[in-house]
């Protein structure tokens, strides 16, 4: 088994949301650089310093982002940077405005995919999933064998011939296909079985990716108390559904009220909170063992829909970050999140 400390970074799905984890990213890179600095050492990108990554949805995009290869030798397609503009700049497009759209989303998918696609393509381009520079994994769910999909590749991988691969714009755009709001993703395996799968967002199952990406680094052989955990999430949704509101409620109620999908909110957000409690039990062991951070918080004033990409809710997101940074930590309250993120910018500096 390895010996030295393997660092993680998990990122939750969340639609438009992914603007709040992708600027804390861009903010860790920051402080990362400040450390190698001081430390007097070159700073790395950020698939340099951790040895795995996970992603659901559109955390899994991000953390395909930040791995895939670049055109330059050994640098990343993407810096944090690259991706608060995928949300910044490019959500209109993937998350329009269109007529009908309650009605649109009880008939079919809400939105085209293929704005979507083509950001995926122009920035992970033809990169294989096994290409990955360093070891990751996404989440999706296959509905013909009606199972969970790890889609997971880098170096710890690639001589492992029963991890099917994939091109990693098809990965990204299979662990974002969000029901009603996307069509689900048929996407061609490429090794070992030379198929076709149809996947749709890992959220249904795993919307906080970090349990999955915790077993995915006890399969490659990593000892339990060598791992280190930062998990990234997208805004608690904290709407409320009283007993007075939902006692009545059917079938078309549950997945469609004032403008939300209450079923869908439901479960990616009690899975994403199950998932933070777990991971909390499991690596958190005592006051000084604390190997699990997690940097997540309420969506005050910002709209929980995952689609709002209007320039008012992007603005939101922005603000809020900052109201998370400045907040005390979930699982460590006498830090604040800023405290906790500092700590790992320096943690990651003094790897080797």
């Amino acid at each position: 088994m390895e010996q030295r400390t393997r660092f993680i970074l998990t990122v939750d799905g969340g639609g438009i949301r992914g603007l709040a984890p992708a600027l804390i990213l861009q903010r860790l890179e920051r402080l990362h650089a400040d450390a190698c600095a001081i430390r007097g050492k070159p700073p790395k990108q950020l698939h340099q310093c951790f040895d795995l990554m996970g992603g659901t949805s559109t955390g899994g995009i991000i953390v395909a982002g930040l791995a895939a290869p670049g055109r330059i030798a050994g640098m990343a397609a993407s810096t944090p940077a690259d991706l608060v503009s995928i949300y910044a700049d490019h959500g209109r497009e993937i998350f329009p405005n269109v007529p009908f759209k309650l009605l649109r989303g009880l008939l079919g998918p809400i939105y085209s995919a293929a704005p979507l696609e083509r950001v995926l393509r122009e920035r992970l381009g033809e990169s294989l999933l096994s290409a990955a520079l360093t070891n990751i994994v996404l989440c999706a769910y296959d509905t013909v064998a009606r199972q969970a999909r790890f889609l997971a590749g880098g170096p710890g991988y690639r001589n492992d011939p029963r991890e099917a691969d994939y091109r990693l714009r098809d990965a990204a755009r299979a662990t974002s296909a969000a029901p009603t709001y996307f069509p689900p993703a048929w996407i061609e395996e490429l090794a070992p079985e030379h198929t076709k799968r149809t996947l749709i967002d890992g959220g249904v199952f795993a919307n906080d990716p970090s349990l999955a990406t915790y077993v995915e680094a006890l399969k490659l052989g990593w000892r339990e108390d060598r791992i280190e955990m930062l998990s990234l999430g997208t805004g608690s949704q904290n709407r409320p559904y009283a007993y007075r509101l939902i006692d009545g409620w059917g079938a078309i109620s549950w997945l469609l009220h004032a403008g939300d999908h209450p079923l869908i909110s439901i479960l990616m957000q009690g899975a994403s909170s199950t998932t933070a409690y777990q991971m909390n039990q499991l690596l958190n062991i005592g006051p000084a063992d604390r190997r699990y951070a997690r940097i997540d918080g309420p969506l005050a004033g910002v709209n929980d829909a995952l689609d709002d990409a209007s320039p008012a809710n992007i603005a939101a997101i922005e603000r809020l970050v900052e109201h998370w940074l400045a907040a005390t930590n979930q699982f460590e309250p006498q830090k604040s999140n800023a405290v906790l993120l500092e700590e790992w910018a320096a943690r990651l500096a003094d790897r080797a």
